[in-house]
């Protein structure tokens, strides 16, 4: 009945293992599709999004965000070029030139101004490296690597193009002398696309400084969105990834829309102990940023829980502010442009199973509409 799997991420929840993924009700039906229904007016907020049908089945990856397997430090110039940056290639790991390895990684899990500091050594370079497992490159559709941190006056983030061999001038990123985080978007249309940054599952990050200065890093993460994982051959977490929970994932469930969109019931087979994930495009159909409610009619020996894609980890959320005003209600702020074009218009709803849920078919709906404030 049930798949073991474990949860892995930063923020409240990572963006992952979605079980049911509620899309838009088109005209034709997809592959899994249980209901089709049709918008039959124009809603400010809805459930309608840009894909076919109500798709289930699981697990569905979205998006992981990792914090490094190994990390290492360095303030010695015996491996820079003649332009002075760092020229040490990770083809081995950990890198074999004046390298120490990073132990202390609370020091860089967590955005709360703990730092890993490399001071400075006179006529020398400051450089850190960080190297993170993603997994097959084929199943990778986006990596955005996030560095949060300063340097004495300023340095350089980049990434390493495994096909080239070589560390990337294109996309890199210029470090201030002031706290603040910097990002890397790679994707296939990139000058380092996802393939020549993951070609062996992992994927080196850098930042380093100019002679004479201190390097401070706060935060390091990538966050990789994939189109599919093949759990069996995922064996590379061996780092530092924060493991928040073991969820049990059902195998069996269902859900459908209602025909103008705002509603939705959704069931699935559970008993105590059991969690169940799934996400749920919101579209706004009007030209203004809205407020939007979603309340749930709940068997008494279950509970919801509701996330936006701002508290775990999204890069560019258009659904911002969820806040509980019920026992089973939402609010929560709706972009002018939320159209489930990616997995910032969703919202994750969680749904757990407490002491005297027996085991069997359990159902809750939703109910979506617009508010003043």
């Amino acid at each position: 009945m049930t798949k073991k799997v474990t949860i892995l991420g930063k923020k409240i929840l990572p963006i992952w293992l979605m079980v049911v993924l509620l899309l838009a009700s088109g005209a034709g039906a997809a592959v899994g599709t249980i209901l089709v229904g049709q918008v039959t007016g124009e809603i400010n907020v809805s459930t309608a999004g840009s894909a076919g049908g109500l798709l289930i089945g699981g697990p569905f990856c979205d998006y992981i965000q990792h914090t490094p397997n190994d990390a290492v430090e360095d303030n010695s110039d015996a491996d820079t070029d003649e332009s002075g940056t760092p020229s040490e290639v990770p083809t081995t790991w950990p890198p074999d030139v004046g390298f120490t390895v990073i132990d202390d990684y609370d020091d860089i899990a967590f955005s709360d101004n703990v730092y890993e500091q490399t001071p400075a050594v006179t006529d020398m370079i400051s450089q850190q490296v960080y190297r993170f497992y993603v997994g097959d490159a084929a199943n990778i559709s986006q990596i955005v690597i996030s560095w949060e941190g300063y340097a004495t006056t300023g340095g350089t983030l980049q990434v390493y193009d495994q096909t080239a061999a070589a560390w990337d001038a294109v996309m890199q990123q210029a470090i201030t002398g002031s706290d603040a985080t910097h990002t890397i978007t790679i994707d296939s249309s990139t000058s380092v696309t996802v393939t020549e940054a993951a070609s062996n599952e992992y994927v080196y990050v850098q930042v380093f400084t100019g002679t004479n200065e201190d390097l401070y890093s706060d935060y390091v993460s990538v966050g990789v969105t994939f189109t599919s994982i093949n759990w069996t051959t995922w064996s590379g977490y061996t780092g530092p990834e924060i493991v928040d929970r073991e969820f049990i994932v059902p195998a069996r469930c269902i859900g459908v829309h209602s025909d103008d969109q705002t509603a939705f019931e959704a069931a699935s087979e559970i008993g105590v102990g059991d969690w169940w994930i799934f996400i749920l495009p919101i579209k706004n159909a009007s030209d203004q940023e809205i407020i939007a409610k979603l309340c749930f009619e709940v068997p008494e020996s279950l509970n919801v829980y509701v996330v936006g894609p701002d508290e775990v980890g999204d890069h560019d959320p258009r659904i911002h502010n969820v806040v509980r005003i019920g026992v089973n209600c939402w609010k929560f702020t709706v972009d002018a442009d939320a159209e489930k074009l990616d997995d910032d218009d969703y919202l994750y709803i969680m749904v757990n199973a407490h002491s005297d849920a027996g085991p069997g078919w359990w159902t809750i709906t939703g109910q979506l509409e617009q508010i003043v404030y």
